[in-house]
C-alpha cells in the first residue's frame, strides 16, 4: 500500500482509487509539496510529489528519476518532438508498465501541447522547459507557465534514483534551430541543451489524476 506524507509531516496509508475520487471531488486535503511514497514492480521506491493542483485535479512528479537512462531518440534526431520520441515510447511502454496496477488505474490520459502547437495524448509525460523554468532559453516550447513549485531551484534537482546522486534528466522540449538537440535539466537544477538526442539520460515519472 502506498504511503502519503503531507507537508504537516503526518503519514497516512492511502488507497489510490479512494484518493483519486477525493481529488475529483476536491476533498483530498492534498497540498502542493505533499509526497506519496510508492514502489514500482521492480522494487524502485518513488517519492511522488504534488507539484500543482486545481479544482478536480492534481499533478504528481517523482522527486527523483528512475535509474534507467534512455535516449530521447535512438536515431539522434529530435524531429517530431516529444510526441514522436523514443523517450515517450519508453514512458508509455516500460515505465507505465512498471507502476502498480492500482496507480495505473487512476492515472488520467491528458492532452499536452508541444512546440508549434502540436497536441498529443498521454498518461505519463515530461515537463516542458517553460513549466520548469518559466522562460525558454533553448526551445520554443512556451505554451505553459512555470509551475510555482519549480521556482525553487532545489525542487528542480533530481537524483538518478531515490537516495542516489544528482543527475541530468530530459525535459519534453527540443532545442530551437537544431535537428539533434534536446533540453535537459542539469544536476544543479539549471536548463541546458544536449547536442545529441541519442545520448542516454534519466527521466522522472510525471502524471495527472483528474
Amino acid at each position: 500500500m502506498a504511503l502519503l506524507t503531507q507537508t504537516v509531516t503526518t503519514e497516512t496509508a492511502i488507497n489510490w482509487e479512494e484518493l483519486a475520487q477525493k481529488i475529483r471531488k476536491n476533498e483530498s486535503g492534498l497540498r502542493v509539496g505533499d509526497v506519496i511514497t510508492e514502489q514500482t514492480k521492480d522494487d524502485e521506491e518513488l517519492d511522488l510529489v504534488v507539484v500543482d493542483m486545481g479544482p478536480g485535479w492534481a499533478r504528481f512528479e517523482s522527486k527523483d528519476c528512475l535509474p534507467a537512462e534512455v535516449p530521447y531518440n535512438q536515431n539522434g534526431r529530435n524531429a517530431g518532438g516529444f510526441a514522436e520520441s523514443g523517450v515517450k515510447w519508453h514512458l508509455d511502454n516500460v515505465v507505465f508498465a512498471s507502476l502498480p496496477e492500482e496507480l495505473q488505474a487512476v492515472i488520467s490520459e491528458v492532452e499536452r501541447v508541444q512546440e508549434g502547437g502540436k497536441t498529443y495524448r498521454c498518461q505519463l509525460f515530461l515537463p516542458t522547459e517553460s513549466e520548469m523554468f518559466g522562460n525558454c532559453s533553448y526551445s520554443g516550447d512556451d505554451h505553459y507557465k512555470q509551475i510555482e513549485y519549480y521556482k525553487d531551484r532545489r525542487h528542480r534537482i533530481k537524483c538518478n534514483r531515490k537516495g542516489g546522486t544528482p543527475d541530468w534528466y530530459y525535459l519534453a522540449s527540443v532545442a530551437s534551430g537544431s535537428s539533434t538537440s534536446c533540453v535537459y535539466v542539469s544536476g544543479i537544477g539549471s536548463s541546458i541543451y544536449w547536442y545529441h538526442a541519442s545520448d542516454e539520460l534519466c527521466v522522472p515519472v510525471c502524471f495527472i489524476i483528474q
